[in-house]
């Protein structure tokens, strides 16, 4: 959750817990979750059915707890 991989950080990849990320709506989260970021991150609507990407959202909720 924090992006302190070599690929995380070159592709400047948000820390889940940070301010910024926990800030935005649950449709937000999930939009990017199903569809991606331009240039940035794939979205994972083909591989991920609708619960599954609820379950991620709450998750990241989770990590803003700690």
């Amino acid at each position: 959750g924090h992006g302190q991989t070599a690929k995380g950080r070159k592709l400047k990849v948000k820390e889940l817990t940070s301010a910024e990320v926990q800030k935005l709506s649950d449709a937000e989260l999930t939009k990017v979750i199903t569809q991606g970021k331009p240039h940035d991150m794939d979205g994972y609507a083909d591989q991920l059915s609708k619960e599954e990407i609820q379950a991620m959202v709450a998750y990241v909720r989770e990590l803003g707890k700690h």
